[in-house]
């Protein structure tokens, strides 16, 4: 995953989008003249480091009004809030040995979204709702990477399973605000993810929008006729995807 010259905004949205799917990685901002790496295991935000010498570090903060009373990591995320130019990249299920210690060894940090609030980040001032949160049951990567890509320039949360057990296990503990769900998946296929779903009392009213390669007449019918709110043949266009997810959520 490779973007550049990403503004902060999105930046935030794709890291929160990387923390949602539970990653393990190493993201990598970089800027004229920073380089930031931010470490997550199994979803957690568990440090940060900036590859500058300690003294082109301390004084950029002090341009910047930042104070070195805490967490060191906390210190080098602030600096994102004062770089106008960000590119990054994700480096899935690679972590470096730990020199700095985790935000959560440090007072007050229990979940990542207190190292946001330490950082002074207000998930409001990106228009991301915590309540619009999507979830993507599809086995292929490369459609689910497009749909979430597709799905966070506009301001949605995104989760990710891979199968339709996994699917299943997140929505119950997860609570999506809607699913896309693909019809063509191994072992439980999404006809029978959607019947679980409306079968069960608690997740029974929320939308869902299956998604397939297929597009013979028959199938198409089929989707129809089934339960799914929705039926959306890939690859999708990205304004008719959008239009079907902004008229259930808005």
């Amino acid at each position: 995953m490779k973007h550049k010259y990403l503004a902060l905004v999105g930046l935030i949205r794709s890291l929160i989008s990387i923390c949602d799917d539970g990653k393990t990685g190493t993201m990598l901002v970089t800027s004229d003249h920073h380089s930031i790496q931010i470490k997550v295991d199994k979803g957690k935000i568990i440090g940060a480091s900036d590859k500058h010498s300690r003294n082109t570090k301390i004084e950029s903060h002090k341009v910047a009004g930042i104070k070195f009373d805490d967490h060191p990591g906390l210190t080098v995320l602030r600096t994102l809030k004062h770089l106008k130019k960000l590119g990054f990249s994700f480096s899935e299920g690679f972590l470096r040995p730990q020199h700095e210690p985790s935000f959560f060894n440090y007072p007050g940090i229990e979940s990542n979204n207190d190292i946001f609030a330490h950082v002074g980040i207000e998930l409001a001032d990106f228009n991301i709702s915590t309540e619009k949160k999507i979830l993507i049951i599809d086995d292929s990567k490369i459609a689910r990477r497009v749909a979430r890509e597709t799905l966070l320039e506009y301001n949605y949360r995104v989760i990710e399973a891979e199968d339709g057990m996994q699917g299943l296990a997140i929505i119950a503990k997860e609570k999506p605000a809607l699913i896309l769900l693909d019809i063509v998946m191994p072992q439980m296929d999404g006809y029978r993810v959607l019947s679980l779903i409306k079968n069960n009392k608690e997740f029974k009213e929320i939308p869902v929008i299956m998604l397939t390669s297929r597009d013979k007449l028959f199938d198409k019918i089929k989707g129809k006729m089934s339960d799914a709110n929705e039926y959306l043949t890939k690859p999708f266009i990205t304004k008719e995807l959008i239009g079907k997810v902004t008229h259930y959520l808005g």
